[in-house]
């Protein structure tokens, strides 16, 4: 006869959303009244749309910081 297995009492985690923007951390954007240098490459030519800027070497994309 096998010996009976206990089962472990796991408590849950805390419910926390998955895209909390106070936990995200650094965030890297385009900023348009500044000089910005690819943080793939270094390299500062850009191809810039309405929500993104794309480094024209590597093509790192970054999201144009909002200003407020």
């Amino acid at each position: 006869m096998k010996p009976a297995r206990k089962l472990a009492l796991v408590e849950p985690l805390p419910r926390t959303f998955p895209h909390d923007p106070a936990r995200r951390g650094y965030v890297v954007t385009y900023s348009s009244d500044t000089v910005n240098r690819c943080p793939g490459c270094g390299r500062g030519h850009w191809y810039v749309g309405r929500l993104s800027a794309e480094c024209a070497f590597c093509g790192v994309a970054l999201p144009i910081e909002r200003s407020a």
